[in-house]
């Protein structure tokens, strides 16, 4: 499997496929694009980038599985299947995550919504699943394709979640669960699970 596949299998279930299935449940397809207009300027930045650099990563491979970007660096054959384990490991865990937040997933927030705090599932360990998965797939395409921009696109993806996360989203559920995000801040880690809790 190439990298080109791994994000046309993302673009299907974990973009269109669960906005599909929003629609469905809810009418309402979830993405809330106002999100970045009423946000600050740092955040405002953070959208744009984050789907610029993965924009910027499918189109290298396009180029990658067209002949036209080659690998910079030989991993072997074995490079093949690690990358293809990472990114569908990624991929998978994003969908997961977006089935268990149910009706309560939003592509962005609107702080006029009251969405329940989800601690369930693979939330119940991490805060963030969703963002966690895209950066597996992210770190699946590197291996595929070996390359300094695909490196390069992968950090920018990795410095828009971090601004949104911090500076938008956490913000927001603090505003909204007050003690209860608090608690769950405490014990599930940002990204991966904590192996230390604080006291």
């Amino acid at each position: 499997m190439n990298a080109l596949t791994l994000y046309v299998l993302f673009l299907l279930f974990a973009v269109g496929g669960r906005i599909a299935v929003q629609y469905r449940r809810t009418g309402d397809h979830g993405i809330r694009p106002e999100t970045w207009k009423s946000s600050s300027r740092l955040v405002s930045i953070a959208g744009p980038l984050l789907g610029g650099s993965l924009l910027a990563n499918f189109v290298l491979s396009c180029l990658n599985a067209s002949g036209l970007l080659r690998p910079q660096i030989d991993l072997g054959a074995a490079a093949t299947w690690a990358g293809t384990v990472i990114g569908l490991a990624g991929i998978t865990m994003t969908v997961i995550s977006q089935q268990q937040m149910g009706t309560a997933w939003r592509g962005g927030i609107d702080d006029s919504e009251r969405t329940p705090l989800v601690t369930h599932g693979l939330f119940s360990r991490i805060r963030n699943p969703i963002y966690a998965g895209l950066m597996g797939l992210g770190l699946g395409v590197l291996v595929l394709v070996p390359h300094a921009l695909v490196l390069l696109f992968l950090v920018l993806q990795y410095i828009a979640i971090e601004v949104n996360v911090r500076h938008l989203e956490e913000p927001h559920l603090r505003h909204l669960h007050g003690e209860a995000y608090e608690q769950y801040f405490r014990r599930a880690g940002r990204y991966l699970p904590k192996l230390f809790r604080r006291t």
